[in-house]
C-alpha cells in the first residue's frame, strides 16, 4: 500500500473514533444528574423601618413575623436514569439556616403531569426540611415551598444517591454546555478526518 492509503486509513479511524465519542457525549453526558434551583427567595413585605412601611406588622398564627419571605426550590431529575428508593444514600434535605420555617409544602410533579401531588416531609426542624427516599423518574420534579421568617445565609439542598451527580442549576447548565462543546469538537474532528481520508485516497 502507498503512504497515501495509510494516511487515509489512519484518518478514517480517527474520524470513526471522533464520531463515536460525539454520540457517547450526546447520549450519556447527563445519564445520572439531579439539578436543583432556587425559583424564588422573595420578601413578602418591604424592609421594615423604611418610610411609610415602618408601622407595618405581620402575624402568622397569632405570632409576630419580623421578616416574612417566600422560598421556592425545585429538584429535578435532569438525567436519563430513574432514581430509585434504594439509590438514596441521603434523601433530599433543604437547609435555609438561619431563617426560621413557619410553613412548608412539598409537591411532586411527574414529567408531562398536569397536577402536582403533595408529599409529606419526613422531618421539619426550625430551619430544615427532610424528605423520605423518593423515586424520581427522568423529568420528574420535587418543589419545596417555604414561608420563613428571616433570610437564609445560603439556601442549600443536599441529596446523595448512588451514581448520581447533584448540582445547583448553574453548575448543571455549565456541565451541559461543556458536554455539548466537546461533542461539537468531536464531530468537527470526525468531519475533518473524513475529508483528509477522502483527499488522501484520491491523491493516492
Amino acid at each position: 500500500m502507498t503512504p497515501a492509503v495509510y494516511v487515509a486509513i489512519a484518518a478514517a479511524t480517527i474520524a470513526l473514533a471522533s464520531f463515536g465519542f460525539a454520540i457517547f457525549q450526546f447520549r450519556h453526558g447527563k445519564a445520572k444528574v439531579l439539578t436543583w434551583s432556587v425559583l424564588s427567595n422573595t420578601a413578602l413585605v418591604p424592609e421594615a423601618g423604611r418610610g411609610e412601611w415602618a408601622d407595618l406588622q405581620v402575624n402568622w398564627r397569632k405570632n409576630s413575623v419580623d421578616e416574612p419571605r417566600l422560598i421556592v426550590v425545585r429538584l429535578t431529575n435532569s438525567g436519563k436514569v430513574e432514581l430509585k428508593k434504594d439509590d438514596n444514600d441521603e434523601p433530599p434535605r433543604l437547609d435555609v439556616t438561619p431563617a426560621k420555617i413557619l410553613a412548608v409544602e412539598v409537591t411532586f410533579l411527574n414529567q408531562g403531569g398536569k397536577r402536582a401531588q403533595k408529599v409529606e416531609p419526613d422531618e421539619v426542624t426550625e430551619s430544615t426540611v427532610k424528605l423520605k427516599a423518593q423515586v424520581i423518574n427522568p423529568g420528574d420534579a420535587l418543589t419545596f415551598t417555604l414561608l420563613v421568617d428571616g433570610q437564609a445565609s445560603e439556601i442549600d439542598l443536599a441529596v446523595r444517591a448512588a451514581g448520581f451527580r447533584a448540582r445547583s442549576i448553574t453548575i448543571a447548565d455549565s456541565d451541559a454546555r461543556r458536554s455539548r462543546m466537546w461533542a461539537a469538537v468531536a464531530t468537527a474532528t470526525g468531519l475533518l478526518g473524513l475529508l483528509v481520508a477522502v483527499f488522501a485516497f484520491v491523491a493516492g
